[in-house]
């Protein structure tokens, strides 16, 4: 299913400012917070690995 999310719709739902919605777009984030991530989870009704993935990085290739 594609759907148009608003970005005010999400961040009121997960309770948090519009532009730290757009910061998690941007993959500027730093920190992961739990309540933060299990927001989105239930906004789109997935599992956490449908939203993180870790990539290891070996030194020097960054």
């Amino acid at each position: 299913m594609n759907r148009r999310v608003k970005l005010k719709d999400l961040a009121s739902f997960v309770r948090m400012t519009k532009h730290t919605v757009t910061s998690w777009i941007r993959n500027e984030v730093r920190k992961y917070e739990a309540q933060i991530v299990e927001g989105f989870c239930d906004y789109f009704k997935c599992d956490l690995a449908d939203l993180l993935y870790f990539e290891l990085v070996e030194e020097g290739e960054e």
